[in-house]
């Protein structure tokens, strides 16, 4: 008592090799879209971490337990740093700072300027004055 068949056996064959290697093809094509789906949801979302999300999502697969971990990793938005607070040096420095911008946003005062001006007119006069020196004593070694 055996099935007979009326010569589609081949047919038959062909339809399981099919099947065999269609859901090898979708186990492979579920495996790989799970274990990139944390990745691409982080990268998606610009995590600054998106690249060490993906990687956990991979290595999750084997393990099981870190999958989840990485997709809820990968929805989590980062926390922002909080800024320490500063030092009474960085307190003072930021409070002398605030003081000396002007409105044009330069730094500096009206007075400052005209005191900077007046420390480089004078700091050119003395350049000058070496200079008249050094030709002086330049010109009695020639002679």
């Amino acid at each position: 008592m055996g099935f007979q068949t009326q010569g589609g056996e081949d047919f038959l064959h062909a339809l399981t090799f099919a099947g065999i290697y269609g859901l090898a093809f979708a186990a492979v094509w579920a495996l790989y879209s799970l274990g990139s789906l944390p990745g691409r949801i982080a990268r998606s979302r610009r995590h600054p971490n998106a690249t060490a999300i993906g990687v956990c999502g991979w290595v999750g697969l084997p393990l099981l337990a870190l999958w989840p971990i990485a997709l809820a990793w990968a929805y989590t938005p980062p926390r922002q740093r909080r800024r320490r607070k500063p030092t009474e040096k960085e307190r003072t420095e930021e409070e002398w700072e605030r003081r000396t911008v002007d409105a044009a946003g330069t730094g500096l005062r009206e007075a400052d300027m005209d005191a900077l001006a007046a420390g480089l007119r004078e700091t050119s006069e003395q350049i000058a004055a070496l200079e008249r020196r050094m030709r002086v004593h330049s010109s009695k070694q020639v002679a």
